[in-house]
């Protein structure tokens, strides 16, 4: 499958930069391009972390309003999730938006 075959040559990817570049960089004292290299590393981790609370977001949604409403308001629950998984799209893309947003702080 496609996804399989990205997901090999970004693996390909990144083990060549950590284990060929990074100590090729310490080699010819090159901190600069040490440099470069670990932002790289850090942003992919910051994206994969970004994917991975993205596949999560479901949960994170019920939990959170289960922590707001089960004290006050329980009666809204039915309204509220209904709205929430008629507006799962929208809601899905604004989460993305602040969880980006959040990792780039």
């Amino acid at each position: 499958e496609p996804w399989q075959i990205l997901l090999g040559l970004f693996l390909t990817l990144a083990g060549f930069m950590i284990y060929y570049l990074v100590p090729l960089s310490f080699i010819y004292s090159n901190m600069y391009m040490f440099f470069i290299l670990m932002d790289l590393i850090v942003i992919t981790m910051l994206f994969g972390l970004c994917l991975m609370t993205y596949t999560i977001q479901g949960l994170l949604q019920k939990g959170l309003l289960f922590m707001m409403l089960r004290p006050f308001e329980w009666h809204l629950w039915t309204l509220v999730t209904r709205n929430l998984r008629s507006h799962k799209e929208r809601n899905a893309l604004t989460f993305m938006m602040f969880n980006i947003s959040v990792s780039c702080i």
